[in-house]
């Protein structure tokens, strides 16, 4: 809703977020790496200039996976942000005017306008986002590889294990079949939301 608004500059701050859906996923999660690396990482470059200890983080399971959580979301934003704003764009100007004409102000706007009308994009950008996490490999992969304790550990790169690294293809394959029956459902789930959603506005 911010960038939608008139400001000096909105082109460059709507970049700004998309940018990170526009790098390479490899690329961005070995700039991660610098980041949380034990012993040069730029983490523990401020807690030393903090007079604090440095951090093992890769030992850290929960950091590790808030970590990865925080990462995947920062990475995938920027495409969330373009369909909001389309959909926002999508919204007549006359339908505020109107309302603003008898007395409502912002957060009424927000409530009985903008979120109502913006309920089917909500519910697709949901799913699609339960989807994404489950197509979730190459931050893992290069990040955590899994660890600590499989406590990083996500299905597509369990699917990869046992295909190439401990040679199962029967469990691989089995994974495989479970996860593409998951995202059908809430594929089928999800359009069928968006359709209620379309008809009651």
């Amino acid at each position: 809703v911010l960038l939608n608004q008139k400001v000096f500059g909105r082109g460059l701050y709507r970049a700004l977020w998309y940018i990170p859906t526009l790098t390479s996923a490899a690329i961005m999660a070995q700039v991660a790496v610098i980041f949380i690396s034990p012993f040069d990482g730029i983490l523990n470059a401020i807690l030393k200039t903090v007079g604090q200890d440095p951090v093992i983080w890769t030992v850290q399971g929960n950091w590790m996976r808030t970590f990865i959580v925080a990462f995947t979301i920062w990475r995938g934003v920027g495409t969330s942000v373009v369909l909001f704003l389309a959909a926002l764009q999508g919204i007549h100007p006359e339908l505020y005017e109107a309302a603003m004409v008898d007395g409502a102000g912002g957060w009424r706007l927000l409530r009985y306008i903008t979120v109502p009308l913006l309920r089917p994009m909500i519910l697709f950008v949901l799913v699609t986002g339960i989807i994404g996490g489950f197509q979730i490999f190459e931050a893992v992969l290069l990040i955590s590889k899994g660890g600590p304790q499989n406590m990083t550990n996500v299905m597509l790169l369990q699917i990869y294990n046992d295909a190439f690294v401990n040679t199962n293809m029967g469990v691989a394959s089995a994974g495989a079949v479970i996860m593409a029956l998951i995202l059908l459902w809430f594929s089928l789930t999800g359009m069928r939301l968006m359709q209620r959603g379309q008809a009651e506005v």
